[in-house]
């Protein structure tokens, strides 16, 4: 009878790695959707605008520890198991120290530069994230350890006390009234702190660095994830160069406008971005596990599932992004409804590729995955330089969806001609190897 208890279903079906997966997303999103809304209202959209340039930085340095350093354990960590894990992870921890320090000194350099060249508030941004950046980073690390282990339930939980500790602080900022681009940055800086390092140190039993091995795993870790960086950098930078591209052609003023939109639409993140952290370990052990047949049962029902419920949110946008747009920001925004509809679309189309892209991870083809975001890059760019200068921000958002349609469908056609290639004779992977 206790077996089948509703209770215990519920903590059951809570347990589930695909539920704790988007759990986590939900509050990661929900906070970032949370702390835009806050800096919308309470300083200028010009403020707005800084703050979303600056937030695009941490996401693109995101991906390069993703790509680097998470990724490659994820999918070599799944091969592993005990001893041999537990030292891999300590490589990684290695490997993620070195490009904390790298990064912060090339945003520290920048500012220089973007100070000298008479780009104050550019400089202040940069030192900002100079100093915040690695506790941001250290948070991503030990998130995604835990998702390489499929323990969701810990991500999210210490994802749910971030979001707290941040918040709070954001508020008290705002009563203050010392809220503005750069304290917003520090807020976030100061919420990765006071909660990352202590759950870095709880599971520090999940690495076991050794010194004979560190440099032996960066290797096997780049020439996995040099294809991967490139992929991933070239789809975090097509995420958000209409951003740059607005900032200059219009100004930050429509720069924070397009953010506005974008946030709205990004409600769909905790969905999207959640199936793609369960997605990335999930396709690798399908593959060690069954092949490219047993990915392709993922990829697909994984794109059914995502299109399905993608279709769903762009209907709602459709009927009231408008609204939620201006109860949210305020009456000045109200005339971007056709750029929000644009961008719901641009979402779904690039929600389809999402399964596929890490279906060729999985297969280590990430470098027809990058070919195929390289050409839907070069087409938002090309969309978005023609379409801004008559269009503004409506021209922005048209650019970002050609670019994401081209690269959604490109990368299913490449994923489909993989497996096909490989029909009669599986690939074979070569794992690194451990004593």
């Amino acid at each position: 009878m206790l077996n089948s208890s509703p209770l215990r279903q519920l903590i059951l079906f809570l347990k589930r790695p695909q539920t704790g997966a988007l759990g986590d997303q939900a509050i990661v999103s929900g906070t970032n959707f949370l702390t835009t809304v806050l800096i919308g209202r309470a300083c200028s959209q010009e403020d707005l605008g800084l703050y979303s340039l600056g937030f695009t930085f941490l996401i693109v340095l995101s991906s390069l520890q993703e790509s680097l350093v998470n990724a490659p354990y994820a999918v070599f960590g799944n091969r592993l198991k005990d001893e041999p894990r537990k030292r891999l992870a300590g490589s990684v921890w290695v490997h993620h120290l070195f490009l904390l320090l790298i990064l912060s000194l090339l945003l520290g350099i920048t500012g220089l530069g973007s100070s000298l060249a008479d780009g104050r508030k550019i400089a202040w941004l940069l030192w900002v994230l100079a100093l915040t950046l690695p506790f941001v980073l250290i948070r991503e690390f030990w998130r995604r350890i835990q998702f390489a282990h499929l323990s969701m339930t810990n991500a999210w939980i210490m994802s749910a006390c971030a979001s707290v500790v941040q918040l709070s602080i954001l508020i008290v900022l705002i009563g203050l009234d010392w809220i503005n681009p750069f304290t917003a940055h520090l807020a976030v800086g100061a919420a990765c702190l006071l909660v990352g390092i202590p759950a870095l140190w709880f599971s520090r039993h999940l690495l076991s660095p050794c010194r004979e091995q560190i440099w032996s795993d960066l290797r096997s870790n780049w020439k996995f994830g040099r294809w991967l960086m490139a992929t991933q950098m070239v789809g975090v930078v097509h995420g958000f160069v209409s951003y740059w591209i607005l900032a200059g052609i219009k100004g930050t003023e429509a720069t924070g406008a397009f953010a506005a939109c974008m946030t709205i639409v990004m409600l769909s993140n905790p969905l999207i971005l959640g199936m793609a952290n369960y997605l990335g370990p999930q396709s690798s052990r399908s593959f060690a596990e069954g092949g490219r047949s047993a990915v392709r049962t993922t990829v697909l029902k994984s794109t059914i599932l995502l299109t399905g419920a993608m279709s769903l949110f762009v209907l709602f946008i459709l009927l009231f992004g408008s609204q939620i747009l201006t109860i949210i920001y305020g009456p000045q925004y109200a005339e971007h409804s056709t750029t929000i509809h644009i961008l719901a679309f641009a979402v779904l189309v690039g929600a389809m590729g999402i399964a596929t892209e890490h279906g060729l991870r999985a297969m280590e083809r990430s470098d027809t995955s990058f070919l195929s975001g390289l050409c839907g890059f070069a087409v938002t760019i090309t969309g978005g330089s023609l379409a801004i200068p008559h269009w503004g921000v409506v021209g922005a958002a048209i650019g970002y969806l050609l670019g994401s349609t081209t690269s959604s469908t490109i990368r299913a056609i490449v994923f489909f001609r993989e497996l096909r290639h490989g029909s009669t004779e599986e690939l074979s992977i070569p794992s690194p190897v451990r004593n």
